[in-house]
This record gives structure tokens, C-alpha cells and sequence, in this order.
């Protein structure tokens, strides 16, 4: 924590971050990524990814089983 210094602010204590980190690192291994693709759309200058419902709907219930 000390190395991080002024470049992060937690209210957990310094017995939390430990016990995250000894509870937490062993299920590092089960980590499953996924990735939404959408199409570019341009509105007012800013550009947004536009994702069909079907893709939407997958993705939520993935999230939903784990």
C-alpha cells in the first residue's frame, strides 16, 4: 500500500486488504473474460458502441449463472 501512496484511497483497513488478498487469489485461476462487439455509431461527435439485444441478452445471462 505504501508504494501506492497518494494514488489511491480505500477505507478498508490494512487487515482487510489482507484478508481479500488471502481469500480472493486463489479463485484467480477461474477468471473467465468475454468480449461485446457492436457496431460504431456517431451521435452529436462522440462515438458509441451499438450491441444487438441478442448479444446483450447472452452476455446478462452468463452473468447471471455465475
Amino acid at each position: 500500500m505504501t508504494k501506492l501512496g497518494q494514488k489511491i484511497s480505500t477505507d478498508f483497513t490494512a487487515d482487510q486488504v489482507k484478508q481479500l488478498i488471502r481469500n480472493y487469489h486463489q479463485s484467480s485461476g477461474e477468471i473467465v473474460s468475454s468480449q461485446l462487439l457492436g457496431k460504431t455509431a456517431w451521435l452529436n461527435g462522440s462515438a458509441y458502441q451499438i450491441i444487438s439485444t441478442e448479444d446483450l441478452q447472452a452476455a446478462s445471462n452468463r452473468l447471471r449463472e455465475n
